[in-house]
């Protein structure tokens, strides 16, 4: 599969994660799903990297998702805690 860079991490965070319908739960059962295991494991690498680099800025997380953080770090703090979640049967992110 090709897609461009970060379009599966945008896409899916506007859809199941913006503060009007947050929708972890769901966003999880989509990735799980057998035909995206691809798209899975591309938003797993998309986020990662968000989290590691700062590619996504929280502007355009805001734009993205409605959310807004009063730092950077509170802002990675919560890319952390969704990866965690959908990632390594974390806590449930708070918000």
């Amino acid at each position: 599969m090709n897609f461009e860079k970060f379009e599966i991490l945008k896409g899916r965070l506007g859809s199941y994660l913006h503060a009007n319908v947050f929708e972890l739960d769901q966003l999880d059962d989509n990735l799980d799903l057998p035909a995206n295991k691809d798209v899975r494991e591309v938003f797993r690498s998309e986020l990662q990297e968000a989290i590691q680099t700062g590619v996504l800025p929280r502007d355009e997380f805001r734009t993205l998702t409605g959310f807004t953080f009063d730092s950077d770090a509170d802002y990675t703090r919560f890319l952390s805690e969704i990866y965690a979640y959908l990632f390594e049967d974390g806590e449930y992110p708070e918000f």
